[in-house]
């Protein structure tokens, strides 16, 4: 069985929410007074522009944010004659910015000029002179229903907008997909009033705080339940849940066992191991995970495998087991960036490709964009992975120093 939990803690509001596929643990996001700032939109003050069309933004929190120029809503407004983004920002103005990336370490968050209004099927825009038109989810993959889903989404698209289809509209009615597409245009609408009329900086907009927005992103058909530890929390995730698919709101469950939710589960006990370095694998195998400034690094070893007389087959199967838990271990751990992961020295070319596959395979089934690069001249195999919230060691060890567990 899949299910959601929501833990909140009484003590400091500070809520998890874990998804989990049978009884393995497979993301956790954090909301709370700490929460992701991704997806807000502000009202910015440019504090200073940089030489290489780089601008610092006040938007109200410890650190500016940082926002590549020719991101702006300015840039799209101004081109010169050859169609190349005229600078248009100067210091003391106020611009709509929306935030893409959490602070991380000594670097601010990363905000665009370009708006994106998340639902739980669609992305609606404004209309830029870079992305025309409605994209569909590439891990849609049926052609019948990403044509059906473009006809649906052209029907009700606002006037001077643009809009990506999500993963989640497949199978979607049209009332549904319409229905939203109506309430992401208001709130569209809103922020392109209100900014002119507050005082820089300021929040317009927040999508990263609410638990019921967390749901939202981890929920679909195949979640057979969502366990909840709190009133208030219960009910206002019922309420979202009616809006998910019809019947919906039945799959949200509370609790009230003495037990604290997470650790019934299991999730506390593999939280706790998603904090450690090593990750054994059932054929005896293990993984060395570090998370430096540049970039994540994972090691794989053989460990206590004994393997089988052909040591390029023993190798692959290490390796292969190997790429399944690498794939589980970025989502769990929410690594992101650059990930170079050292695989056990394969000779064969097929075997290289078999592994290449079976990792993008892998990699596929996380709802943050992944890609597999391939493997160096020096044998190891390089990936990226969106970089969003922070990671999940980031987060625990924020809270706890705060108190906030």
């Amino acid at each position: 069985m899949n299910r959601i939990l929501v833990d909140r803690n009484p003590h400091n509001n500070v809520t998890r929410t874990a998804l989990m596929h049978g009884a393995r643990l497979v993301e956790v996001l954090f909301s709370g007074a700490e929460a992701s700032v991704a997806g807000n939109i502000y009202a910015g003050l440019v504090d200073s522009i940089l030489p290489s069309r780089f601008a610092f933004v006040n938007i109200g929190l410890e650190k500016n944010a940082f926002l590549y120029i020719d991101d702006s809503r300015e840039a799209d407004l101004f081109k010169d004659e050859n169609g190349k983004p005229v600078l248009q920002i100067k210091p003391g103005q106020t611009i709509l910015v929306q935030a893409l990336k959490d602070p991380s370490g000594e670097k601010g968050a990363y905000v665009t000029g370009r708006l994106g209004f998340k639902g739980r099927f669609v992305v609606l825009s404004k209309l830029t002179n870079r992305r025309p038109g409605i994209g569909i989810s590439k891990k849609i993959e049926d052609a019948g229903e990403r044509k059906r889903l473009k006809r649906i989404v052209a029907a009700h698209l606002p006037e001077g907008t643009e809009a990506v289809v999500r993963t989640n509209a497949a199978g979607c009615a049209e009332a549904e997909l319409a229905a939203e597409i109506r309430r992401l245009s208001i709130l569209c609408q809103r922020a392109e009033t209100e900014w002119q009329f507050v005082k820089a900086p300021a929040l317009l907009q927040a999508f990263g705080a609410a638990a019921a927005s967390d749901v939202s992103e981890l929920f679909d058909k195949t979640v057979d339940e969502i366990v909840i530890n709190d009133t208030s929390l219960f009910t206002e995730i019922a309420d979202a849940a009616a809006g998910f698919f019809a019947g919906a709101e039945a799959r949200v469950k509370p609790y009230d066992a003495d037990i604290p939710l997470f650790s019934a589960y299991g999730a506390e006990t593999q939280i706790e191991k998603a904090l450690q370095k090593r990750v054994w694998l059932k054929s005896g195998g293990f993984l060395v995970i570090e998370q430096t400034e540049a970039c994540a690094v994972i090691d794989v070893n053989t460990g206590k495998y004994a393997g089988k007389k052909d040591h390029e087959q023993s190798v692959l199967t290490v390796n292969l087991e190997a790429a399944a838990e690498i794939a589980r271990q970025l989502r769990l751990r929410n690594l992101g960036g650059i990930i170079i992961v050292d695989f056990i020295d394969m000779k064969q070319p097929e075997s290289v490709q078999r592994l290449t596959a079976a990792l993008s395979s892998q990699i596929k089934l996380d709802r943050v964009a992944a890609k597999v690069v391939g493997m160096t001249e020096l044998g190891l195999m390089q990936m990226t992975r969106k970089k969003i919230r922070k990671p999940l060691a980031a987060e625990i060890y924020q809270t706890k120093e705060g108190q906030t567990i």
